[in-house]
């Protein structure tokens, strides 16, 4: 949902991606395939996310480093909580609209 509010960038791709499955862990290839962002940028940017401890390394396998979301992240629990925000925002601006086409339709 970061996408609506601050547009389509690379990074913000991969935000809502992590945002969106805590859980797991990826590599770069995995990363890049989910969300529509080049290996190279993803490349680039995983020095960025690990120096603001957003993610964090997992694990290996075979060569493939996989990352994961820090959970214990001041930054990403920043983030997660303008997640929300932007959703529940996105959500009320759908409802209202819904609502309002009843009332158009009956004037």
């Amino acid at each position: 949902m970061l996408e609506y509010l601050i547009f389509d960038s690379p990074t913000i791709k991969v935000l809502d991606f992590f945002l969106d499955e805590p859980q797991l862990d990826y590599s770069k290839k995995d990363i890049a395939e989910k969300t529509g962002v080049s290996w190279k940028t993803i490349d680039n940017m995983i020095p960025t996310l690990k120096k603001y401890e957003i993610i964090q390394f997992s694990r290996k396998i075979n060569k493939a480093m996989l990352f994961k979301v820090n959970l214990n992240s001041r930054v990403l629990k920043a983030l997660k909580n303008l997640d929300f925000e932007v959703t529940d925002i996105e959500r009320l601006s759908i409802k209202n609209t819904e609502e309002a086409k009843p009332a158009e339709a009956i004037a």
